[in-house]
């Protein structure tokens, strides 16, 4: 969610974010142990409708062009704590291509684990564990940088892995 004081602003933030030159970082905890220092996934993903209505997204062929890189920052015994940067903003780009790669986002009912989810539960974790962390953003010779600290829920289950 941004905000501009400013009709100019707002149009120029919205330029900037739809050329791609805005940076958007989360934090995420992930299903297993990632070996390699960062994984960069670049798979295209296309929505679709299940038969009951449900919407999902999948990595297809014909999808749309998404990149995401995945950073390992922590690692505990069945998790992976991660920072994730996307080149692409797309609907659940994070939650499928971490799935995607056998690491899906801790709590996500949609593309999740089950027993990994259960798990969690028993570590406290009551939601999707993935947060919007940093968003940066050039406008003109300005650079702007937003951060949002990890909240203290999902500080608690990562302390509970320890």
């Amino acid at each position: 969610l941004v905000f501009a004081r400013k009709r100019s602003a707002l149009t120029a933030l919205q330029a900037v974010i739809r050329e791609g030159r805005a940076t958007k970082h989360y934090l995420a905890l992930l299903h297993g142990r990632l070996e390699q220092a960062r994984i960069t996934v670049d798979q295209p993903l296309r929505k679709s409708i299940l038969q009951g209505g449900e919407r999902m997204v999948r990595v297809d062929p014909s999808g749309k062009p998404s990149v995401s890189h995945l950073i390992r920052l922590e690692s505990f015994a069945d998790a992976t704590f991660c920072e994730v940067a996307i080149e692409t903003g797309r609907t659940h780009q994070i939650r499928v291509h971490a799935a995607h790669v056998g690491h899906a986002v801790a709590g996500d009912e949609k593309y999740g684990e089950r027993a990994f989810n259960q798990a969690m539960r028993k570590h406290g974790l009551k939601r999707l564990f993935l947060h919007a962390a940093r968003f940066e953003f050039e406008i003109g010779e300005r650079r702007y940088a937003f951060s949002a600290p990890l909240p203290p829920e999902l500080r608690k289950v990562l302390d509970s892995l320890d």
